[in-house]
């Protein structure tokens, strides 16, 4: 039986379809999913460990893995209804399902991706574009790709409906802005004691962050607090000065 199949056929990952429902799941029967889907990915990916997330009134008990090929660690996201504030408004978008998929933890910038590919130092500088980053991923195999416009935001909010994904207010411990940044991007490491309910870093400020629709979302290191809802999307590839890059991401069911 292939990956898919298992997985989607395993009825203890029942609880991982739905946020709600994985969130008043006991922990035994969290812990029966996690380990069937470490046992699926075996060889490819190494569970890391399992643990409670916080973030304002959020909590999630999360599993968190490594691409043993890229040495990405990526975090276990449950499904559920996709369900953000459009332009901060007061009427709820449209709720959109998503089904439970993997997600890195962390933004790989340029700089990173361009080590990862191997540029010289010399090589011209060229903007992360979803070519170059698609092209990337596919190269790394077992089956990681970009994020969906859908999936990001189920996974930057977390189950919040609140302005961000921490609470109404802007607060520093969880971005980097143009009142905060100093002008520039910083580390994931600097912020990771202030994740959101899925132990995911900087998913607003810092950097734009590219998804599988060709445009990139939640802001970057010069963006106003209050305009990190918002997406960058050109006509064809981005802008090369925009700060821009991508998480890894991998479906767990077809």
């Amino acid at each position: 039986m292939d990956e898919p199949s298992e997985l989607r056929q395993n009825q203890d990952l029942s609880c991982l379809r739905d946020l709600d429902h994985w969130r008043s799941s006991d922990e035994r029967q969290q812990d029966r999913a996690i380990e069937a889907i470490a046992a699926a990915l075996s060889g490819r990916f190494e569970w890391l460990s399992t643990g409670l997330e916080r973030c304002g009134p959020q909590a999630t008990r999360c599993a968190r893995f490594r691409h043993l090929r890229s040495a990405v660690e990526l975090s276990l996201i449950p499904g559920g209804a996709r369900e953000v504030y459009q332009g901060f408004l007061s009427t709820p978008a449209a709720a959109r399902r998503v089904a439970p998929f993997l997600l890195g933890r962390e933004t790989i910038d340029e700089a990173t991706w361009r080590l990862q590919i191997g540029a010289p130092p010399s090589a011209p500088k060229q903007g992360l574009d979803l070519a170059q980053a698609s092209a990337w991923l596919s190269e790394l195999g077992d089956q990681l790709r970009l994020p969906t416009e859908d999936e990001w935001e189920h996974a930057c909010w977390a189950g919040a409906a609140t302005r961000f994904f921490w609470g109404a207010e802007v607060d520093d411990r969880y971005l980097w802005y143009a009142d905060n940044s100093g002008g520039h991007a910083h580390p994931c490491a600097e912020h990771r004691e202030h994740t959101n309910a899925f132990g995911l870093i900087d998913m607003v400020g810092n950097v734009w962050e590219l998804c599988a629709e060709g445009h990139a979302n939640g802001g970057a290191w010069d963006s106003h607090a209050y305009a990190l809802d918002l997406r960058f999307s050109p006509s064809s590839a981005l802008d090369p000065r925009a700060p821009v890059g991508l998480r890894v991401a991998r479906n767990l069911f077809t």
